[in-house]
């Protein structure tokens, strides 16, 4: 009786540090995420400096105010610019036509 409390007792340690293993592989993950976000925020505003910056000489005027750069997620360009902009065509189309159509 008394290995088997030892058993359960290593299984439960081994089971309590897979979980705990897992747990920090899972916040690293996430800490690595957070930190490509930020180093794509500061490669996507140099650029966007660098951009500005050649438009303000090729124009040779400056900028009356200040230009911004938002940056969006993934999702939010296919929501936003995807299959919605697609579908409202579409349906602009398909009106047209079905107009152009019922003219006698």
């Amino acid at each position: 009786m008394f290995k088997a409390g030892k058993r359960l007792a290593g299984a439960c340690i081994i089971l309590i540090c897979i979980v705990f293993g897992l747990l920090v592989a899972y916040r690293l993950s996430d800490l690595l995420r957070v930190r490509e976000d930020i180093e794509y925020r500061r490669t996507a505003e140099a650029v966007f400096s660098d951009v500005l910056r050649e438009m303000e000489k090729i124009r040779g005027l400056p900028f009356l105010g200040r230009v911004e750069l938002e940056i969006v997620e993934v999702s939010w360009v296919r929501e936003n610019w995807g299959w919605k902009q697609v579908e409202a065509a579409s349906r602009e189309i398909e009106s047209i036509s079905s107009s152009a159509w019922s003219i006698p």
